[in-house]
């Protein structure tokens, strides 16, 4: 009786072990975030975001560096300005990675999923850097493979998935956005993050918001895609609605 129960036993710890390998060769698959922080990288998000066209609020945090050195950016005072910044808000970079890191990759495999539904392709296996910023606003280098989020956020998901989906309808729609006016790709980019709301809805820590004058954009990407989840179709839809309103 004690040797079956000990090889019941060994085969139990067999099986764990095995099922454990199993998660954590998918959970190396999958985690193709890289978090960081490099006060360069935030430094030249100061910049980006400075000469960035956009029609959401501006930056509190540039306004803030305004008052005290002026409207040149210059590095050096960029670099007193964010460590002023670091000590003012305690911020321990690794530990806001490793909070990151805690919420992000349980549910990363189940988005990513999600993003090649919607979107009909593979998402390609490399690797993608979220570098965190001490400015409010947050940029994107799609071409570099990364993007900012803000390190004293709440709500570093809606971050993440935003940028994310920026990056899957620029895969998807390369050609179309490679003929149109920046501004007009500007608008359809934020347009879409409305998706997050119907369809990722579960997994974002606070719902997306609109920007001014994607009010119309955003109520025809609900309506369609309550009856249609042709991404095509309602890509085309909200492209039009822009060219027609800035002819």
């Amino acid at each position: 009786m004690r040797f079956v129960k000990l090889i019941v036993s060994v085969l139990i710890i067999i099986q764990a072990r095995f099922v454990g390998l199993k998660a954590s060769l998918f959970f190396k698959k999958i985690m193709f975030i890289n978090f960081q922080y490099d006060i360069k990288k935030d430094i030249q998000n100061y910049k980006i975001i400075a000469k960035a066209y956009s029609t959401s609020s501006p930056s509190w945090m540039l306004e803030l560096y305004k008052k005290q050195f002026g409207d040149l950016l210059d590095e050096d005072a960029l670099t007193f300005f964010i460590n002023q910044i670091i000590q003012k808000d305690s911020l321990d970079f690794l530990h806001i990675i490793k909070e990151f890191k805690f919420k992000w990759y349980p549910i990363e495999g189940e988005y990513l999923s999600r993003c090649e539904r919607i979107f009909d392709f593979k998402i390609p296996v490399s690797s993608i850097t979220a570098y965190l910023t001490t400015n409010d606003k947050c940029s994107y280098s799609y071409m570099g493979g990364y993007f900012f989020v803000r390190a004293n956020t709440n709500f570093p998901l809606k971050t993440i998935m935003h940028e994310l989906l920026h990056f899957a309808m620029l895969t998807k729609f390369a050609e179309e956005f490679r003929n149109l006016d920046k501004k007009i790709a500007y608008h359809i980019l934020e347009s879409f993050t409305e998706l997050l709301n119907l369809e990722f809805n579960d997994l974002l820590d606070t719902p997306d918001r609109r920007y001014f004058g994607h009010e119309k954009a955003r109520d025809i990407i609900r309506k369609e895609w309550r009856t249609n989840k042709d991404i095509n179709l309602l890509f085309v839809k909200v492209r039009d609605l822009f060219l027609s309103e800035n002819q």
